[in-house]
């Protein structure tokens, strides 16, 4: 018989990086032969861990074999058995149960074997968490989760007085916040993302998040308030879905097994665990997941917020997303529980122990996209403890890419502006210049700095890369990176050049003044193929917070930008005889939406039908059929609500499915919940849209109407004025005007809502409400006259509205708001 037949009893082959342990421990531990490695658990960070069925002298059975390997393996070793032992004896009760007891320990030069007992029947019985079915995962979190509080930390402890945030990030993440220790998430996001370690801020996607290597400074003042009074107790350390064993026993008493307690903390702030046993599993199933993706999951995970319903994750997140709202609502429950009283303290501590997590992934050996994810996520839980808090942080900073490195490293790194060489035009004949793409094109021009001052240049960058932004959002213009159009800085622009030499249709140049406590800037839009000037406009402004000052601008800019590119591309398509793409299509279906009359609607209608037939998966096409049908609704000239909006639910959800990225199907779908009585998640889905596209006058326009239908109009104020800020001459102003009326109206501002309605709400934009609206006002004035003879007019071109019609078609707008008006409606004459 072979040597390999001999010893195939002995089952897995014995790692080779390890053989020279082998005979040690075989003499050391008194086991012989007897050790039979039979399934290899996992591999992670250079340990090899192993089930084994072991005979000694004073242990048989099934154990778990580790080895690893260390500079210091004799301190490890003793490190280790001692955070074991310390373990059992701080809740030995759970330990009992849950935990492994150290039976042998071994060193060897750099090398190192543990060998540990586990509590149950076996650790055939028993798999790695991340190797479970969903349906195991799901039950060994239910009681994992809260197991972790009140079990292993029924004795847990508060803090000597009140911690500072930084103290709480400085004890979890120790020596990885020193770049002279030997911390590399300094230089990582300095090198990789291109953002400076003391940058306050960066912007992903479209949006702004802090750095949470800037605010962990330990000469970081925020005051007194912010000190916390922490939970304190036993930390694991390396808490992920390795070091979790699901029982897989069909009568074990117990669900779970924890291993591998070499970070293992007996005084450490608490909660640190829980977030790391979700990032840890979110990065090891994401992967792969790109910017959009990683923002949404972000998102729905944000604990202790209520997360909008009506927003779908992706299908193949929802799973996960289970997962980790129910391990996240076991620490919530026992916050509740056992600390409602500290309720906002224990909040806070579970944010910062996220933010810290997601650092420590940050500084971990790993791919650079795990570790900009991580980054990523420990920002999105600074931000939600700053928004918390009502902390007023810088609000503006360099472009933060997932997939890759930052394309402006040095530029985000230098306290000076980044001076760009322009590019020479080339001569030889190959050299050609890109071909104008499809997809409508734009670059932004770096601002002039006319202050005459050079220290001002990098405010007039920051106004040009808000811009840059702001536009970005806008997924039918391509925008040209900073990087490029920065190229052209300190020249003369001539701008026939730089279409051909970017690539662009169009070009944005401008200028910022900034004396005293004023600023002004000026902008043009200019079609770089014929030269002509498309809009300009100038911005006055005091000087309070530059960087929302500089974000505010943007967006006003943005959406103007946006406004009138779409009606320069409308009045092109009117006059155009050639074949006319998807995108003009549906161009030349707003160009009839915005004229409001019957027959341009229903023009529109026939054109988005047509669209969708020949593309389905339009998802703009379906979005803009649900907002008429909605506005018909909203503005009283359809006799069928119910059946409009039951179509306009089915668009705007295709809409939303189509794309999640974009704006206007999120705009529809809050229109439709709204008018059918979900004023709540309308608001959510508005604000939504928002976010998407914080420069579209419509969204923000959608989130005013919103607030007014949910009953709640001095919440409405605020964007009703942004949306018209937003695009003042645009094709919705009346009705805008209008809506601020109404807001003034319910507040009990009937002066001033009088004042207003008398110049807009006659126009033919509103359909009959702008006259209803203004009839109400006027009878709460007792100008009784007037307002008859307004219903007299609006029954001319209206003669089917009644109160009766408005009721069936308001019939969900908030009480507060309806019954009022409907009384002065009655009262004024407007009949039943």
């Amino acid at each position: 018989m072979g040597e390999e037949s001999a010893n195939a009893h002995l089952g897995l082959p014995w790692p080779e990086a390890y053989l020279d342990l082998k005979p040690l421990l075989q003499k050391n531990w008194g086991v012989g032969n007897e050790i039979y490695l039979h399934h290899k658990l996992s591999g992670k960070s250079g340990a090899a861990v192993y089930t084994a069925d072991v005979t000694s002298s004073d242990f048989n059975g099934q154990a778990i074999l580790k080895f690893d390997q260390s500079s210091d393996s004799k301190q490890k070793e003793s490190d280790e058995a001692e955070r074991h032992q310390r373990a059992y004896e701080t809740a030995p009760d759970y330990a009992e149960i849950h935990l492994p007891k150290i039976l042998h320990t071994l060193h060897h030069e750099n090398s190192l074997a543990i060998l540990s007992t586990i509590a149950g029947q076996g650790l055939e019985f028993a798999t790695p968490w991340a190797e479970c079915s969903h349906r195991k995962q799901l039950s060994v979190v239910l009681d994992l989760s809260p197991g972790l509080l009140e079990g292993w930390n029924a004795g847990h402890t508060f803090s000597e007085g009140l911690r500072s945030p930084q103290e709480l990030l400085w004890s979890w993440l120790d020596y990885r916040l020193d770049p002279k220790a030997g911390g590399r998430i300094h230089s990582f996001i300095n090198d990789a993302c291109g953002i400076a370690p003391d940058d306050s801020s960066f912007v992903f996607e479209g949006r702004w998040y802090p750095n949470p290597a800037a605010f962990a400074a330990r000469d970081a003042d925020f005051g007194s308030r912010l000190r916390l009074r922490a939970v304190m107790g036993q930390s694991h350390g390396d808490l992920h879905g390795f070091n979790v064993l699901a029982s897989t026993a069909k009568d074990s008493p117990t669900a779970y097994y924890l291993i591998d307690l070499a970070m293992y903390e007996n005084r450490q702030f608490l909660f640190y665990d829980h977030a790391y046993f979700e990032i840890s599993h979110l990065l090891a199933s994401r992967e792969y997941a790109d910017a959009a993706n990683w923002q949404s999951l972000l998102y729905h995970l944000r604990p202790f917020e209520e997360q909008n319903t009506a927003i779908d994750p992706r299908g193949d997140d929802l799973g996960l997303l289970e997962l980790m709202k129910e391990w996240q609502n076991g620490l919530m429950d026992w916050v509740r529980d056992h600390h409602l009283a500290r309720i906002s303290y224990m909040q806070n501590q579970y944010l910062l122990a996220r933010a810290a997590v997601g650092l420590s992934f940050t500084h971990k050996m790993v791919p650079d996209k795990i570790r900009r994810m991580a980054f990523l996520y420990a920002a999105a839980n600074l931000k939600d403890y700053l928004r918390r808090n009502s902390v007023d942080w810088p609000k503006h900073g360099s472009n933060f890419v997932l997939s890759g490195a930052s394309s402006e490293p040095a530029a985000a790194a230098s306290a000076a502006p980044q001076k760009f060489v322009a590019p020479q035009a080339s001569t030889h004949r190959k050299a050609e210049h890109p071909p104008l793409p499809e997809k409508h094109s734009l670059a932004v021009l770096a601002f002039k700095n006319l202050s005459g001052d050079s220290r001002q240049e990098r405010f007039s960058d920051g106004v040009t890369q808000e811009i840059i932004t702001a536009l970005s959002h806008l997924d039918w213009l391509m925008v040209i990176s900073r990087g490029s159009s920065f190229a052209y800085r300190d020249q003369e622009p001539d701008i026939a050049r730089i279409g051909q030499e970017l690539g662009v249709h169009y070009v944005v140049t401008g200028s910022v003044r900034k004396a005293r406590s004023r600023i002004r800037i000026s902008v043009q839009l200019i079609d770089a193929r014929t030269g002509q000037h498309i809009w300009a406009e100038r911005y006055d402004d005091d000087i309070g917070d530059v960087f929302d000052l500089q974000e505010q601008i943007a967006d006003t800019i943005a959406a103007n930008i946006d406004s009138q590119l779409k009606l320069t591309e409308r009045q092109r398509t009117q006059r155009s005889s050639e074949h006319l793409g998807v995108w003009e299509r549906y161009q030349d279906a707003l160009w009839h939406v915005y004229r409001t009359t019957d027959d341009h609607t229903e023009h529109a209608k026939r054109l988005l039908t047509d669209i969708i037939k020949d593309t389905p998966n339009y998802s703009a096409a379906h979005a803009l059929r649900a907002i008429i049908l909605c506005r018909d609704v909203t503005v009283c000239v359809t006799d069928t609500p119910e059946k409009d909006l039951e179509i306009a639910n089915q668009e705007a959800t295709l809409a939303v499915s189509l794309d999640e990225t974009d704006s206007l199907p999120r705009v529809a779908f809050s229109r439709v919940l709204m008018l059918q009585g979900q004023t709540e998640l309308a608001v959510d889905q508005a604000e939504e849209a928002v976010a998407l596209n914080p420069s579209s006058s419509m969204a923000v326009m959608c989130l005013a109407l919103a607030h007014i239908w949910n009953g709640d109009a001095s919440a409405a104020l605020q964007p009703i004025d942004m949306s018209i800020r937003l695009s003042p001459k645009g094709p919705f102003h009346e009705f805008k005007q209008v809506m601020k009326c109404m807001c003034l109206y319910m507040l009990g501002d009937i002066d001033e809502a009088a004042r207003l309605g008398h110049h807009v709400a006659t126009g033919q934009q509103t359909g009959p409400v702008g006259p209803m609206i203004y009839t109400a006002i006027l009878a709460r004035q007792e100008r009784f006259q007037e307002a008859s003879d307004i219903i007299a007019r609006l029954h001319e071109a209206w003669p089917g509205v009644t109160i009766g019609h408005l009721k069936k078609n308001w019939k969900h707008m908030h009480p507060a708001c309806l019954a009022p008006l409907l009384k002065d409606l009655a009262a004024a004459g407007l009949p039943e």
